[in-house]
């Protein structure tokens, strides 16, 4: 006995934004009728979030969910990210790690992290002097969802010459180490 199934399968995960959307779906072969691939010819206009298209397919009515993301994504920085960096990582290019979360309709919330060499000019702000005399920067770059919509942000790091080195961030501090005579006659 041969059984054939009908099934609607959209094709892949296609982003989309605003505008009209085209469905795209295929189709098994079945004893009737073989294997079909379908673009529709007519746009739909989509509501942000899920949406509901029926199309008649082999005579039965089917109804596939096309899920619509045209809203920006958000990004919420870790509090454990530094924001205050040392004017030395600054001047020399160090390496600093946006930490956060990107945060979006579509798939809820994921890891954000992204490495900027603070000597980008492309990203990083010249030294900027506040009103009350203290220094930052501004790291400006782009974030996207999966649908490509993009969300510009913008980070304020405030910048002295006391705060800890990015490379010493996390480095443990040993209060048991017992310095040598040999070192402490050096640095005398």
């Amino acid at each position: 006995m041969n059984c054939w199934k009908t099934y609607v399968q959209s094709t892949d995960y296609n982003p989309v934004v605003n505008g009209p959307y085209k469905l795209t779906y295929g189709y098994a072969a079945t004893a009737n009728s073989p294997s079909a691939y379908i673009v529709d010819a007519s746009p739909t206009i989509l509501k942000n979030g899920w949406n509901l298209l029926t199309r008649t397919v082999l005579g039965q009515p089917r109804t596939l969910l096309v899920y619509s993301d045209n809203t920006p994504p958000s990004l919420q920085l870790n509090a454990t990210m530094p924001t205050t960096i040392n004017k030395a990582d600054l001047d020399n290019g160090a390496t600093f790690l946006i930490d956060a979360v990107l945060l979006d309709d579509s798939f809820g919330s994921r890891k954000f992290q992204q490495s900027i060499k603070l000597n980008d000019k492309s990203i990083v702000s010249n030294l900027n002097t506040r009103a009350d005399g203290t220094q930052f920067v501004t790291l400006t770059f782009i974030v996207e969802d999966l649908a490509r919509n993009k969300t510009i942000v913008k980070v304020d790091l405030n910048v002295t010459y006391t705060a800890t080195l990015l490379k010493d961030i996390g480095r443990k501090n040993d209060p048991l180490f017992v310095s040598s005579s040999t070192l402490l006659g050096l640095i005398g």
